[in-house]
């Protein structure tokens, strides 16, 4: 029951902001939470496709910027 609650609220989520990081982000970790690596991995590769191509280039000006900015994304991406 609570995985297809999570389901409903995860697809709601999509419908509203398809492009938000941050749903992403919380549901690769919910189910990371369950134990489902794959799912995991499937939410994490559509987080990455939001990112700026230079999300992780930290040799350049703006990548590293984006990593300052915003050190979750690495950490994250960097764990799976």
């Amino acid at each position: 029951a609570d995985m297809e609650n999570f389901q409903i609220k995860l697809n709601e989520a999509y419908a509203k902001n398809s492009y938000s990081v941050l749903t992403y982000k919380i549901s690769s970790q919910i189910y990371k939470e369950l134990g489902d690596s794959d799912n995991q991995e499937k939410e994490l590769e559509k987080l990455k496709a939001l990112l700026p191509l230079y999300w992780n280039k930290p040799e350049t000006d703006a990548g590293r910027i984006f990593q300052k900015n915003n050190p979750w994304v690495i950490e994250l991406l960097n764990k799976f």
